[in-house]
């Protein structure tokens, strides 16, 4: 009985530990995307901002249904460019956005497609392609 009591307390302890921890760390604030527009600008400002630039880049924005359009991006990369680096930063700043990723890797040309979702949905595509020449 005793060591039931000695549980007790302790669960006790803990439960309001936890709940100070809550109350002086709260969970961070979510950024909100005004419109699909601004994350195109979030990713295009990545693109250019990224230390290893494209040597071109295309967009073209392809229908997916009546309320949606998705946005396929298409970068010519020479090989030797990082695209999991790219794909950390894309990432990283989508986090605070409630936005996340996947990628894709292509064989045998190991070249990735990034996929940027929202709320379980595709929204935009970045697909690398080998630069010519």
């Amino acid at each position: 009985m005793e060591s039931a009591n000695k549980i007790n307390i302790l669960l006790s302890l803990c439960i309001v530990l936890i709940s100070v921890l809550l109350v002086l760390y709260p969970q961070e604030k979510t950024e909100v995307l005004s419109s699909w527009e601004d994350l195109d600008t979030l990713i295009f400002t990545e693109i250019r901002n990224f230390p290893h630039q494209p040597a071109r880049v295309r967009s073209r924005q392809v229908p997916v249904n009546e309320f949606l359009t998705r946005r396929i991006i298409t970068l010519n990369v020479d090989s030797g460019f990082p695209q999991t680096r790219f794909h950390m930063q894309i990432a990283g700043v989508l986090r605070p956005l409630d936005g996340y990723t996947y990628s894709l890797v292509s064989m045998p040309d190991k070249m990735s497609s990034i996929h940027i979702m929202f709320n379980g949905t595709i929204v935009s595509t970045i697909v690398f392609v080998p630069a010519e020449g």
